[in-house]
């Protein structure tokens, strides 16, 4: 409930008044089997929570949520270093960054940092591998191993920090590390690998063994360059064929909405809303089928007839009147019965077919 209260999930408002005391209360409550809630708080506490902007720290003492004589970054640390005990991988890396670094409130102190880094190691984070690579390929330098005694002994009575020694290089563990993340596939560690192959650390020079971890990395970004190449293309053909469509619905809504906070009938802003969707339908390439049916089923004709086209009348050739086969026919037919004197009515067709000797006049 404090993280949907933060992040204004499960239909709630993002209220950060609401969501830390929650956040507080389940970071007192963190255990082997919920280490999380303490690492988020911490983040929260010292302003890194990446999900939000920022809450200021006068956010966190006007909420009581901060003991008198405490301070932010105090509480910070009280509740990173009980997720980092409880075993939370992420918590474990983080100390191990803060003591690398002495950021605020954690001092510097390399024996403090490799320990949690280790930790975190053993707990899966391969960032952990890479920066125990790092400090052994290094060592922890001069100044940490002339530090005194009674520094030391100031440091455990502030924080329970372990006194500040320091360690030589060691390339073999670094080579080692390095090794163990690269086998996870982190890319930072697969390039070490290549040069801990070139330069020779740790082991001998190895030339083609360097150029195949050279290549596993430029691979791996070759890929991570494809994909980029290929989400480009996919928004640049996005914005071209469904980009205008996406903002005419966008406007269809905005203006349904807006004659909705006008106060105006909602029978007039469904009318509105269907014109626009209508509007938008005719001027879409998709068409509509026809309403009313073929012409065939209204007069009885075969769709064959109605294609058949008929030349005019002016276009028709005309023939002479013995010229043409059917006006010979029936001269002919005259001349025989004019020569035999026999009246026209009585002369049948064959009579015809004798005058005319047989003639075909189909």
């Amino acid at each position: 409930m404090g993280m949907a209260h933060l992040l204004g999930q499960l239909t709630l408002p993002s209220s950060p008044s609401s969501a830390l005391p929650l956040l507080a209360r389940s970071a007192h409550l963190a255990s082997l089997r919920a280490p999380q809630p303490a690492y988020v708080y911490a983040l929260l506490l010292l302003s890194e929570f990446t999900s939000i902007a920022p809450l200021p720290p006068p956010l966190f003492s006007s909420l009581r949520l901060i003991p008198p004589g405490s301070s932010p970054s105090l509480e910070a640390r009280k509740h990173l270093e009980r997720a980092a005990y409880l075993g939370f991988g992420a918590a474990q890396y983080k100390l191990g960054h803060a003591y690398e670094f002495a950021e605020p409130p954690w001092p510097f102190d390399p024996v403090m940092s490799v320990r949690w880094y280790s930790a975190a190691s053993e707990s899966g984070e391969s960032e952990a591998d890479m920066a125990l690579s790092k400090w052994f390929l290094c060592g922890s330098g001069g100044a940490a191993l002339s530090s005194s005694s009674s520094s030391s002994t100031s440091a455990l009575a502030e924080g329970g920090a372990s006194d500040q020694g320091g360690f030589e290089k060691d390339e073999s563990l670094a080579l080692l590390f390095a090794e163990k993340a690269a086998r996870k596939g982190l890319a930072s560690a697969e390039f070490a690998m290549g040069y801990y192959a070139e330069v020779g650390v740790g082991q001998t020079r190895d030339l083609g063994k360097a150029r195949g971890w050279y290549e596993l990395v430029s691979f791996f970004f070759a890929f991570v360059r494809l994909g980029i190449i290929l989400l480009s293309l996919f928004l640049r053909v996005f914005c071209v064929m469904f980009f205008p469509l996406f903002l005419l619905w966008m406007m269809i809504i905005l203006c349904y909405y807006g004659f909705l906070f006008f106060a105006m009938d909602r029978f007039i802003s469904l009318l509105f809303f269907l014109l626009c969707f209508h509007l938008f339908l005719s001027s879409s390439s998709l068409s509509l089928p026809p309403l009313t049916p073929p012409l065939h089923t209204h007069t009885g004709k075969s769709p064959r007839q109605h294609r058949r086209i008929r030349a005019p009348r002016s276009a028709i050739r005309t023939f002479p009147i013995d010229a043409h086969p059917r006006r010979a026919r029936h001269a002919h037919r005259d001349e025989a019965c004019a020569s035999q004197d026999v009246g026209c009515a009585e002369s049948g067709d064959g009579a015809v077919e004798s005058a005319v000797g047989g003639e075909d006049v189909s």
